[in-house]
C-alpha cells in the first residue's frame, strides 16, 4: 500500500506514470503541495496525467499546501514551465475528475490509521504535508511503514547553500 505526495511537475508526472503503471504498488492516494507550480496547477496536472494516459484512478486525490511552512513560495517556472508541465496543459482539456473534499493532511493521517505499519508515503515535492501531519498526529503519522523522499536541490542560493 503506498500513496504520493506530489508537486505534479514533469519530474513528479513520471513518477505518477510508473507508480500508477506498476503492478507491485497499490496506490490508496495522491496529494498535492505547491512546489513546481501553484498547488491548483499541480492538482489540475495530476488529474491531467491520470486522464489522458488512462491510469488507474486512486481511491482519493486531495489539494495540499499553498506555500511552504516558513518562506514564500518559489516555483520552478523555468526548469517546468509555467503550468508545471513543460506549458503543455494549454493543449488539453480539463480533466473532469473533481478533488477529494478532505484535507491532504488528514488524507495522509487517515490512510496511516487505516492501513497501519502497511503503507509507503512516496513524497517527490516539497515536505510541507509531511511535516504538518507529523504536527498533527505524531502518533498517527508512526503508522507509516516507510517514508520514501526525493531530495532534490537544482539551483541553490544564499543561506539555503550548505555544499563546500
Amino acid at each position: 500500500m503506498s500513496f504520493l505526495d506530489v508537486d505534479a511537475g514533469v519530474d513528479d508526472a513520471l513518477a505518477i506514470i510508473l507508480v500508477l503503471r506498476s503492478p507491485e504498488l497499490r496506490v490508496e492516494a495522491i496529494t498535492t503541495v505547491a512546489g513546481n507550480a501553484n498547488v491548483t496547477r499541480c492538482t489540475r496536472n495530476v488529474h491531467l496525467v491520470i486522464q489522458e494516459l488512462q491510469l488507474p484512478v486512486p481511491t482519493k486525490i486531495a489539494q495540499g499546501s499553498t506555500r511552504p511552512l516558513s518562506r514564500p513560495l518559489v516555483t520552478a517556472q523555468e526548469v517546468h514551465g509555467r503550468d508545471g508541465l513543460g506549458n503543455v496543459t494549454s493543449r488539453n482539456r480539463t480533466p473532469g475528475q473533481p478533488v477529494a473534499r478532505d484535507r491532504a493532511v488528514d488524507v495522509i493521517l487517515n490512510v496511516a490509521r487505516e492501513y497501519p505499519h502497511k503503507v509507503t508515503l512516496i513524497a517527490t515535492g516539497p515536505l510541507t504535508k509531511v511535516a504538518r501531519a507529523f504536527q498533527k498526529s505524531k502518533k498517527h503519522f508512526a503508522l507509516i511503514r516507510e517514508l520514501i523522499i526525493m531530495g532534490v536541490v537544482f539551483y541553490a542560493k544564499g543561506k539555503y547553500w550548505s555544499g563546500s
